[in-house]
């Protein structure tokens, strides 16, 4: 499921931060026990990622969801086949560039977050990790919010359909 305008806009509001800091790229995947829902702010990376497959061997995506709780810089992966490396050139080649994911678990709900730059020269990962650390922390936390009111925002309206019907 892909979120409501208003979230998106939101988020958008809240990325602002991080653009302002040189990231490009945001991917956010809620999870909760009834439904997963995801956020990214290039369409295009997406068509890509799911029309060539790499989905199916993204070592970054297994990584981020076989941990309740991980800070993985892109620069730090390993390949464990052919397939891994092409992931990871693919994300290369469209331009995304050293990234972060970050993937935490809290009140029932996993929350996986990814960020990079275009600028192959901008080591994004290290600087939002010791330098404005601070500034990362602030918006995974309203990231989560965001995704918390939605939930209860959705679960709500779902409820009142339920009464009306």
């Amino acid at each position: 499921n892909t979120f409501s305008e208003q979230f998106e806009l939101n988020f958008y509001k809240k990325f602002h931060s991080l653009k302002k800091l040189g990231c490009d790229y945001a991917y956010f995947l809620g999870v909760d026990s009834l439904s997963t829902h995801r956020f990214c702010t290039s369409e295009n990376w997406l068509q890509i990622y799911h029309d060539e497959k790499i989905i199916r061997n993204d070592p970054l995506k297994r990584l981020a969801e076989s941990n309740s709780s991980i800070v993985l810089p892109w620069s730090q992966v390993t390949f464990s086949s052919s397939s891994d490396k092409k992931a990871i050139l693919c994300r290369k080649s469209f331009g995304l560039h050293n990234g972060l994911t970050i993937t935490t678990k809290c009140n029932n709900k996993k929350y996986i977050l990814a960020l990079s730059t275009e600028e192959s020269s901008h080591d994004l990962a290290r600087y939002l990790l010791l330098e404005k650390s601070d500034i990362l922390q602030l918006f995974i936390q309203n990231s989560m919010k965001l995704f918390d009111e939605y939930i209860i925002m959705t679960n709500f309206i779902f409820k009142e359909n339920i009464y009306v019907s």
